[in-house]
């Protein structure tokens, strides 16, 4: 029998695979293709920088390979879901406000205790995302494909932001009671036009750069769902 060829999925936090592990299970497993889910916030990492994130998330991919006893030639792809967290809006949009101690998101601003902390974050995401945005490939021949939820996945999918860990694992759950057994809606969800940027990889990444649209809810997510099993 042939070896299963693998889709590995990594997202950033355990409420975000809550939310999609199962539904992604269903709907690109078959005889052919095995799924896997992972989790690691890899692009807000202090000691992640542009030269060296192809190979942090090799790394991840290499512990998918030991864990599962895959070997690399197995891989159809890695897809890496990644929260915006506002990392392109103009710094004048972050706002000091001593009554936050984790920044506080709303669709045009953060407000947050120490501006300079988020300032220094997001210039290093973004000099992360602008490098995995364009990104073909990862530990030199799998396909990799970068998309995003923004600003980040329980605005994205649940239209909830600042929510406390609770309610992420609430929504987590309902997201997956909603859709686990209802794989065209979700597909469905996922195109939605008005939070759904499924133009091109190229123009979904150049929208989401721009203005305020990084703290504003989109995803470009439904566009992984265009070509089943396909790059």
């Amino acid at each position: 029998m042939a070896t299963k060829q693998v889709i590995l999925f990594i997202v950033e936090g355990m409420s975000d695979m809550r939310s999609l592990e199962l539904i992604l299970t269903r709907y690109f497993s078959n005889s052919h293709v095995k799924v896997e889910v992972t989790h690691g916030d890899i692009t807000s990492d202090i000691n992640t920088n542009a030269s060296n994130i192809s190979a942090k998330i090799g790394k991840i991919v290499k512990a998918c390979i030991a864990q599962n006893r895959f070997k690399q030639k197995d891989f159809l792809k890695v897809v890496h879901l990644i929260d915006m967290d506002g990392a392109y809006i103009d710094d004048g949009c972050i706002v000091q406000d001593d009554r936050y101690e984790k920044p506080f998101y709303t669709t045009r601003n953060i407000f947050v205790k120490n501006i300079e902390k988020i300032v220094d974050r997001n210039e290093r995401k973004r000099n992360n995302i602008n490098k995995i945005s364009s990104m073909p490939k990862v530990l030199k021949d799998i396909p990799y494909e970068a998309y995003y939820m923004s600003s980040n996945l329980d605005h994205a999918l649940h239209n909830r932001i600042n929510i406390s860990d609770e309610e992420k694992e609430k929504c987590a759950y309902e997201f997956e009671d909603r859709f686990a057994n209802d794989l065209p809606g979700f597909i469905e969800f996922m195109n939605n036009p008005s939070y759904c940027i499924n133009t091109t990889m190229k123009e979904s990444w150049q929208f989401i750069k721009v203005d305020c649209h990084s703290l504003g809810r989109y995803t470009n997510f439904g566009l992984c769902f265009r070509n089943k099993n396909t790059n």
